[in-house]
């Protein structure tokens, strides 16, 4: 039986790293090749990065979806190629910067991994990924997960730039031993790691930050007539196809062998469309598997749970409304998606938000 966590920035942020597009921009618009009060700079030294940045610092709400930002920024330039190169220069430098601003931010995070806790914990996580729902839905996702046969297969796509969580992958593929057995039919089946894999590329490599579609570049005739390649680098499933790596159809193909998915840490993003439309299309096809959806902002359960039933509702709507489905497909495959307000890291945010000493002498 596979069940594969779609992992997003969430993930990082539950770690205490400081991994929101917010935090990057003040990084970014401070760097040291970058002066505010330099009116020479401004009016005679003035390059295309310099202008971005003071754009940026001046619009930081719409920055903090940087993907979606891109795609409006394009308005900014004239549809000629050196201004075409201008755009793409913006856009590569934010990238390259984003990489060495998460390469520091995770090297915090590294210095805390310690075998014999995550050993404890994350595998923890992971094989009780539905204990925070209710008595109903829980029935529901262990009456599923008793019909099909064979181990638990744990696998892994990274939606992350960084490797906190191939770390945390590496040491429980190491021990994967404590994820136990299956009995299944009389036969016994051993529980295991399956894959890891990252489809918007690392820090330091492959990197994919775009739009969805063409839908999503306001300018979009600042491509026409220079080489696909240009606009290739703004949208995802193409800067994939550049990449030469296959990584859109493997994760594909994982999705489609997929009993349970799985998707933490991530908003359910216009940038994102194509993967929640497969997803859709593989809950269409398939009568049984399920999906789960955390989400952190879910309202705080109260006497009445009238608000949280509303807003799952909308949570799966939000979600349903990306596939090209009838009405009568959605609501065939509105009871296979749960919503998840509860925190399956937790244990993981307890470890790295406490000094490290306290924790270990606490195992």
């Amino acid at each position: 039986m596979n069940i594969t966590f779609l992992i997003g920035n969430g993930f990082d942020l539950n770690l205490g790293m400081k991994t929101q597009y917010t935090d990057f921009i003040e990084y970014y618009i401070q760097n040291d090749d970058f002066d505010f009060e330099s009116e020479f700079d401004f009016f005679f030294g003035d390059t295309p990065i310099k202008k971005f940045k003071r754009d940026l610092d001046k619009n930081k709400m719409l920055w903090s979806a940087a993907e979606l930002a891109f795609g409006e920024y394009t308005n900014e330039f004239k549809c000629n190629e050196n201004e075409l190169k201008n755009f793409l220069s913006c856009h590569e430098d934010f990238c390259e910067k984003l990489g060495e601003y998460l390469d520091k931010e995770q090297n915090k995070v590294n210095n805390l991994m310690d075998d014999k806790i995550i050993q404890n914990n994350f595998i923890d996580c992971i094989r009780n990924f539905y204990n925070g729902f209710r008595l109903g839905q829980q029935e529901q996702i262990k009456n599923y997960i008793e019909k099909i046969g064979g181990g638990f297969v744990y696998n892994f796509v990274s939606f992350n730039y960084t490797t906190t969580l191939d770390k945390l992958y590496d040491i429980s593929k190491k021990k994967e031993d404590a994820l136990g057995n299956r009995v299944y039919g009389n036969v016994k089946y051993k529980n295991k790691i399956g894959e890891i894999m990252h489809v918007h590329g690392y820090t330091d490599r492959d990197m994919v930050l775009g739009v969805n579609d063409d839908s999503q570049l306001k300018n979009l005739e600042l491509f026409d007539g220079y080489y696909p390649e240009y606009k290739a680098q703004l949208i995802k499933k193409e800067t994939n196809e550049m990449n030469e790596q296959q990584i859109d159809s493997k994760v594909h193909n994982l999705l489609l062998i997929s009993d349970i998915i799985y998707i933490y840490g991530m908003s359910i993003g216009e940038t994102d469309a194509i993967w929640w439309q497969r997803i859709c299309e593989i809950l269409k096809k398939s009568t049984s598997k399920r999906i789960i959806i955390h989400c952190y902002d879910a309202p705080t359960e109260k006497l009445l749970r009238t608000q949280y039933r509303v807003y799952e509702r909308e949570m799966k709507k939000t979600f349903l409304n990306y596939s090209k489905m009838s009405d009568e497909d959605k609501q065939a495959i509105l009871p296979r998606i749960h919503i998840d307000s509860s925190n399956i890291f937790l244990k993981l945010h307890n470890i790295f938000n406490e000094p490290i000493e306290n924790i270990i002498m606490s195992q």
